[in-house]
């Protein structure tokens, strides 16, 4: 058995006890007028916190699923994409357009930047031929959020689409699918949704839907084609609105998270996800440790510090977790090594959840010597907030 640990990593989360105990109710067919009125009644859901009116499908997968769907339903091979990549996540948003077959433009920003709307502005007047652009709203490499409302409209004035990978920052962070114009918005269901992993949503609209009927070949695949889930969820609204065997109590669980993400409300919860994001930040700099990036773009789900010279992530990970229980992550791709990414998300975003994992890096920096550092500094730091 896995000895578990107090996830603050940047996905999955914990998941409250009431969530829990959907996924321990019996299982139940995935077809039927009372199960398809349950899953009618999760997309509504996510409707909601999606902010849209558009179709909105959830399966079986994860976030990548999702976004391989929208790269191989919208584009056909030569079309042209552009890809502002601010990281990690970034970078596999472009691998994954390419491996359908499109001509993947990449807009990358050093480690510690995000993507600027007057850059993508560039792109697409320097190549008006770009059909869509691809773009991480969050990126948990940095924990810095993209001015996507911005670029949003800079897509728009050009006539592309957009699709939008929001697989962290979706029920944590500002998002309007239907005001900012968003095409195909992609999320999952393990970050700030707050359920187990295993499901994806994907909201399409009406332009997306008229980019894939367009097309002047058939998408390709079966369970990732676009049109294929709205054939069924078109046809058999009232008895199976899709053609796979759902993960039924995985349904049940996010439409329980759901309820509560909408209890709190969408604006406390980004203002709770703020509040807390900023507290840790703080205390991370009364211990001398520099988060990432400018505070401007930091997410308030996810934090980023880079580690004290001479010294590696794994460190820092592998104390946190032998000694206290707590599991964060090590940074990704050339920001692996130093780097340390803390996940503060749905549960998680809590003063009482984010201080012991402070305690514990001022431990480990009091036990190295790094720094002569008072005991409470950190919490000290909160303290000032």
């Amino acid at each position: 058995m896995i000895k578990g640990c107090d996830l603050m990593i940047p996905g999955p989360i914990p998941v409250e006890n009431d969530v829990l105990l959907e996924m321990a109710s019996p299982v139940v067919a995935h077809y039927g007028g009372e199960w398809a009125r349950v899953y009618e009644e999760t997309v509504e859901l996510a409707k909601k916190i999606f902010r849209t009116k558009n179709q909105l499908f959830i399966w079986v997968g994860s976030g990548h699923a999702g976004i391989d769907a929208a790269m191989g339903s919208l584009l056909e091979p030569g079309d042209e994409i552009l890809v502002p990549a601010s990281g990690h996540f970034g970078i596999r948003l472009g691998e994954i357009a390419g491996s359908w077959g499109a001509n993947v433009r990449s807009l990358s920003v050093a480690p510690g930047e995000v993507i600027q709307p007057e850059a993508v502005e560039r792109e697409l007047a320097a190549h008006p031929g770009i059909k869509v652009v691809g773009l991480v709203h969050h990126e948990t490499a940095t924990g810095l959020a993209n001015p996507l409302k911005e670029i949003a409209q800079v897509v728009k004035r050009a006539g592309a689409l957009l699709v939008v990978d929001a697989v962290s920052s979706l029920g944590g962070l500002e998002l309007d699918v239907d005001g900012w114009g968003i095409d195909i918005c992609v999320s999952a269901s393990q970050k700030c949704l707050e359920a187990p992993p295993g499901l994806v949503l994907v909201s399409v609209s009406d332009a997306a839907w008229e980019a894939m009927k367009g097309r002047t070949s058939a998408i390709p695949g079966w369970y990732l084609n676009l049109l294929r889930w709205k054939e069924f969820a078109d046809r058999f609204p009232d008895h199976q609105p899709y053609f796979i065997t759902m993960a039924v109590n995985n349904v049940l669980a996010l439409r329980r998270s759901m309820q509560l993400v909408l209890n709190e409300g969408l604006e406390a919860r980004v203002a709770r996800h703020r509040a807390v994001g900023l507290a840790f930040r703080r205390g991370l700099q009364a211990m001398g440790l520099a988060p990432v990036g400018d505070e401007h773009y930091a997410s308030g789900i996810v934090s980023v510090f880079y580690v004290p010279e001479g010294h590696s992530s794994r460190e820092i990970v592998e104390f946190l977790k032998e000694e206290f229980g707590i599991q964060v992550a090590s940074g990704l791709r050339e920001l692996a090594e130093t780097t340390v990414r803390v996940g503060h998300m749905g549960p998680g975003a809590r003063m009482t959840r984010i201080m012991p994992v402070l305690f514990g890096i001022e431990e480990w920096l009091r036990r190295k010597s790094h720094r002569a550092i008072a005991a409470g500094a950190s919490m000290a730091g909160i303290a000032r907030e």
